[in-house]
């Protein structure tokens, strides 16, 4: 009797994680599996989180838009969800004429419902850019709930979320751009990027509090451009530890976050052209900026970097050479000309030009580096 009772409480903790909900990654409801299969229920080897989309506050509409920048997609993308983790259901996609766009329903999730996304397949896509193709997928929120992500996003592209190299360029570009009712972000693990494969994710989801963790240490071009562009809520930076950058890869990518107070520290000693432009455009909440490193400027590296950026009182800087001439065009415009702010410099950097290209003239000079 004993023993019967040992099991029976061992089935029941059992299911009570089975069934724990979105924000339990250990939960196997909510996991990847090796068994391929039809897509009706999983394996029984689980690697990874799927994707996890859960209303609050109110009833969600979830839908998933195409837009045709240019062409129409060769093949749709091929997705399914699933509200319990077990059963799942194809998502029935249009694809878009050129130019034009496709707006998708999947589901309604009622308030404190989730639903989970994963592709049928490996190496999967969901967005398509090419020379001569260029799609764009994102997910659409209708409704007075607010909507939570969390779990793994390359379940959109990996079926068993094993993987941590994204496919294909441009794949995760406005993946939730416009999201205004997104208030978190799911996990973003890739460690090998794709150019623009991040490039506006998030732009303009202006109830989106916190960023995701960004572990990648190496770069391609434009991969994070725009990524937080407009998310007015957002207060605090993932940490960016790559130290070599390339062509637009942090350009604008946190433009207009008006409630950014710290900026993330900038290791990078190797710059590349237009890699931080309008980086903190706007960033009216900022009063720091990050320590420059680098020797060498490149095109158009800083261009407009802190341009508006009303409350930033200081700015460390370790080049020497005002070179090339755009590299710093713009870079301090609309900052604050009073002696509260301070520009520390290496003593070889000319200071002698005071315009919003080069310093403000009442400025603060410190050239002790």
């Amino acid at each position: 009797m004993k023993t019967k009772k040992i099991f029976l409480i061992l089935a029941a903790l059992c299911l009570v994680f089975f069934v724990a909900g979105c924000d339990n990654d250990s939960s196997s409801s909510n996991k990847g599996n090796n068994g391929g299969g039809n897509g009706n229920g999983g394996g029984s080897s689980f690697t990874g989180s799927y994707l996890c989309l859960k209303a609050t506050g109110g009833s969600v509409d979830v839908k998933l838009k195409l837009r045709s920048i240019n062409g129409t997609m060769s093949a749709v993308p091929s997705l399914e969800y699933s509200t319990d983790g077990s059963t799942w259901t194809a998502i029935t996609l249009s694809n878009p004429a050129e130019g034009l766009t496709t707006e998708n329903d999947i589901t309604t999730l009622a308030d404190g419902e989730k639903m989970y996304v994963r592709a049928t397949s490996t190496n999967s896509f969901i967005t398509e850019y090419t020379p001569s193709v260029r799609v764009k997928s994102s997910f659409v929120f209708d409704g007075a709930g607010t909507v939570e992500a969390s779990g793994n996003v390359m379940s959109l592209v990996d079926k068993t979320c094993e993987s941590t190299s994204i496919p294909s360029e441009g794949c995760f570009a406005s993946l939730f751009e416009g999201c205004t009712n997104l208030v978190s972000p799911p996990e973003l693990p890739a460690t090998s990027l794709q150019n623009n494969c991040y490039q506006g994710m998030f732009r303009d989801c202006s109830s989106l509090a916190a960023a995701p963790a960004l572990p990648a240490t190496a770069l391609s071009v434009g991969c994070y451009n725009a990524m937080f562009y407009g998310c007015t809520a957002l207060t605090s930076a993932p940490v960016l530890p790559a130290t070599t950058l390339t062509v637009d890869c942090y350009s604008g990518m946190f433009h207009g976050c008006t409630a950014l107070t710290a900026a993330p520290v900038l290791p990078a000693t190797t710059l590349a052209g237009f890699c931080y432009t309008s980086m903190f455009e706007g960033c009216t909440a900022l009063t720091a900026a990050p320590e420059l490193p680098a020797a060498i400027l490149a095109d158009s590296c800083y261009l407009n970097m802190f341009n508006g950026c009303t409350s930033l009182n200081s700015i460390t800087v370790h080049f020497t050479l005002w070179d090339p001439a755009d590299a710093t065009i713009g870079w301090v415009n609309g900052m604050s000309n009073t002696a509260g702010v301070t520009f520390t410099c290496p003593s070889t950097l000319n200071t002698d030009t005071k315009d919003v290209n080069h310093v403000l003239s009442n400025w603060t000079l410190d050239k002790s580096l």
